[in-house]
């Protein structure tokens, strides 16, 4: 941003009647000229058509002081006396320098002149304005290199000045404010955070929405802050300045959309859904205004906790557009037990551990308990164990989560019949010198009767007693599966 300076201006107090009116002061060898512009006819009354901007800066007394070493040290160069920095003016030119971070001008934002910002009166008055110089150094070469403003630095008529030096967002604003008469007082040092407070006609404002990234788009559920700034629409200075703290109203156009609520100068938009809302901070008759665009996340989930019966687990969703990444708790799971059997069938003295219980994750088995352990015995590993003589027991399993499930056992004298063969195909190919095993179950799973195999033609594929089958010449051949009077064939392709 480059540094500007602004022409000075210089009033009289037989001038200051003349309300509404601008004095540009012109030198001809050692003849003072006055002559006077006519400003737009616009009444102001007592702020009704003036909107309040609020912003947060810097008043630095320290700068102001040294601005005022070397306005005095290029007087005494100059023969002139010292200028006295007057407590209440340099209040004015503090307050003239937060004005001019708004409306960089001589014209105040509200409309009125810049001599109105004086508290006292003074027979003759003057302003030098200046923006974007770092330090006092520089802004003090710049005013001495400007006829106009060097005039007001060395005039001898001038007694008194207040200098004003406010810094918001990172730039300095510089004020001079010259007078006759000497009301006294002693220049501040130090910095001072202050809320600055400026009342402004909207038609010298240019408020702008600064929506960010959010104009390329938000995802749903995402929400971002909104701030509103002023674009500087002085004479050759476009500097920006937040108002982080001006009341302003905020709409959204299509609230479905993007809501949007907000407090003094920040406000929060959040995404409800994919699409595009325009965004309206009004002040009275000014606002600004910027669009919002909503698309879509494209999820990626991956569960990276998981979860068990007694703790809860965890999801990661990563968008795989803009790598937003969620992280939601998963519900724990409900217990849950099955058992592979409802009823067991055994001869006396038979033992079986074919019985399955299965249980969410992170649950156990911690007990099985026999209604009737003279005839049945379970192990704490679920090892059950018929007893020497007949009868009926209920064997009871629990698990940590406290579920519970029971199988009714029945005990008898003499073989346990085979019902039926399950988990066989009825058909399967296999290329000549390949095996493959068959896994037949039997029901009830305590069935005495031994299963049995054999192969109706040996030369095309052989079938070993543990079911192990090899192919041994292309051809078609069956493997017969017995046990007890339950037989189930399976036809084997063998290929070459």
């Amino acid at each position: 941003m480059s540094r500007r300076s602004d022409s000075a201006e210089i009033h009289t107090a037989s001038e200051r009647r003349f309300s509404g009116w601008k004095k540009i002061r012109l030198l001809g060898g050692f003849l003072m000229l006055f002559f006077f512009l006519l400003l737009p006819a616009k009444q102001i009354s007592a702020y009704g058509e003036l909107e309040v901007l609020q912003f947060q800066g810097v008043r630095s007394y320290t700068n102001a002081s040294r601005a005022l070493e070397l306005a005095n040290q290029e007087r005494v160069r100059a023969g002139k006396k010292k200028l006295n920095m007057g407590t209440q003016l340099q209040e004015d030119a503090m307050k003239r320098a937060e004005e001019i971070a708004v409306f960089f001008s001589h014209v105040r934002p509200s409309g009125e002149s810049c001599f109105s910002a004086f508290t006292n009166d003074y027979s003759k008055a003057g302003e030098n304005i200046a923006a974007g110089h770092e330090n006092a150094g520089q802004v003090t070469e710049d005013w001495m290199a400007s006829r106009l403003h060097r005039q007001n630095i060395l005039d001898p008529d001038f007694t008194e000045i207040g200098i004003g030096c406010f810094k918001a967002d990172g730039f300095y604003y510089w004020v001079e404010l010259f007078g006759r008469e000497s009301y006294g007082g002693k220049g501040k040092t130090g910095n001072k955070k202050v809320t600055a407070r400026v009342v402004a006609e909207p038609d010298c404002l240019n408020l702008r929405l600064d929506v960010g990234e959010a104009t390329e788009g938000m995802k749903e559920g995402e929400a971002k802050t909104l701030l509103v700034y002023n674009q500087n629409t002085g004479e050759g200075w476009d500097g920006r300045l937040t108002l982080t703290g001006t009341a302003f109203c905020w709409n959204s156009s299509s609230p479905e959309t993007a809501v949007v609520s907000g407090t003094r100068g920040r406000g929060r938009v959040t995404a409800m859904r994919k699409g595009t809302a325009r965004i309206t901070a009004s002040l009275g008759k000014a606002f600004a205004r910027g669009t919002v665009k909503i698309t879509s996340h494209n999820w990626r989930e991956k569960v990276t906790k998981k979860a068990t019966v007694f703790q809860k687990g965890e999801k990661t969703y990563t968008c795989q557009s803009c790598g937003k990444v969620l992280v939601k708790e998963t519900e724990k799971l409900k217990p849950v037990l099955k058992i592979n059997v409802k009823s067991l069938t055994l001869t006396v003295g038979q033992k079986t551990s074919a019985v399955r219980v299965t249980a969410a994750r992170g649950d156990r088995v911690v007990s099985w308990k026999s209604s009737n352990p003279s005839v049945v015995r379970v192990s704490e590993r679920g090892v059950i164990r018929a007893g020497e003589k007949t009868g009926q027991a209920v064997l009871t399993v629990k698990l940590k989560s406290k579920k519970t499930g029971k199988i009714k056992a029945t005990v008898k004298r003499g073989p346990v019949a085979t019902e039926k063969i399950q988990g066989l195909p009825a058909s399967i190919s296999l290329k000549k010198g390949e095996t493959c095993r068959l896994a037949p179950r039997l029901t009830p799973l305590t069935s005495t009767q031994r299963l049995l195999y054999w192969s109706s033609d040996k030369r095309i594929l052989q079938v070993s007693s543990k079911g192990l089958i090899k192919g041994k010449k292309k051809g078609t051949a069956r493997v017969t599966v017995t046990s007890g009077s339950r037989s189930r064939r399976v036809t084997v392709r063998v290929y070459e």
